[in-house]
């Protein structure tokens, strides 16, 4: 099985990846504005529960990545039906 520390994205995936954490980067930044110029809390939490979400989103990603290249190929027959029950799995467990 490959190592959990080994990066095993294509250079496309991790482009898209990357492009995705920079978003939410700018949204955390986005934040941090928002408390400077002393915006209404609700509007800060909003934006806070949009980071939230983005980074779930991003996890989610992350781990179906990891089911479907570094645990799936140690199945064998059984991958199939195991990853798709995974992914459900965390898709649920993350929303």
């Amino acid at each position: 099985m490959n190592s959990p520390t080994q990066n095993t994205l294509s250079q496309e995936e991790e482009k898209r990846l990357l492009s995705r954490l920079n978003r939410i980067e700018g949204q955390v930044r986005g934040i941090k504005n928002m408390l400077s110029q002393e915006r209404p809390y609700t509007e800060v939490l909003i934006q806070v529960n949009a980071v939230q979400a983005a980074m779930h989103s991003f996890t989610k990603e992350m781990l179906s990545h990891y089911i479907h290249t570094a645990v799936a190929p140690e199945l064998g027959d059984a991958a199939p039906h195991i990853t798709t029950e995974l992914t459900d799995l965390i898709q649920k467990a993350l929303r």
